[in-house]
């Protein structure tokens, strides 16, 4: 009884892999090692297209930043919490690097670093998640109020805070806000 079930369940498995494998059985470890080569192959892709999304969208973050007091608030759509770190870390450091560049090209330390707000949902969709980065003092001084704002939670510290929420794009002014008056405090 239990050994015929056993061996039953077993035949239907390996039908099942047969068939969306589309190959033999003898082929299967073939088959199943060229997969996981395509995938390595296709995770690489995204990550190169990715960093060059990324030198793009750094490009307007910058210039939203500039025309904004040094804050930046930006809806990245429907993306995940890696891109959004890639996307800050980059803004970050072409400003570090343009105000870290005088005359005579010695450091000087910024004084007005930048605030920068991403956040991402599903489309139609008021919930996400939010990554709060940038001037160390205003962000873990405000990141809980964000969240508050965001009718959410997260955590954070050293100048970084994210999180996710239920009102990320209904409540965005609102934030915004609130960032624009940390700025001038």
């Amino acid at each position: 009884g239990r050994l015929m079930d056993a061996a039953s369940g077993m035949y239907a498995n390996q039908s099942s892999i047969t068939t969306m494998l589309s190959c033999t059985e003898e082929e299967q470890v073939k088959r199943v090692t060229q997969l996981l080569e395509d995938k390595r192959e296709k995770e690489k892709d995204i990550r190169s297209l990715h960093a060059r999304l990324c030198e793009c969208q750094s490009k307007e973050v910058m210039q939203e930043c500039k025309g904004n007091a040094n804050v930046a608030v930006v809806d990245l759509g429907d993306v995940d919490m890696g891109y959004m770190t890639l996307l800050s870390t980059s803004v970050l450091e072409k400003i570090q690097a343009e105000t870290n560049v005088d005359d005579d090209h010695v450091n000087t330390t910024s004084p007005n670093p930048p605030l920068l707000l991403f956040i991402c949902g599903k489309d139609g969709s008021d919930e996400g998640s939010f990554l709060f980065i940038g001037d160390k003092d205003v962000v873990d001084g405000t990141g809980k109020k964000v969240a508050q704002l965001f009718d959410g939670r997260g955590g954070g510290r050293n100048g970084k805070f994210q999180g996710k929420g239920s009102k990320i794009r209904s409540a965005l002014s609102d934030v915004k806000m609130l960032l624009l008056e940390s700025k001038n405090h």
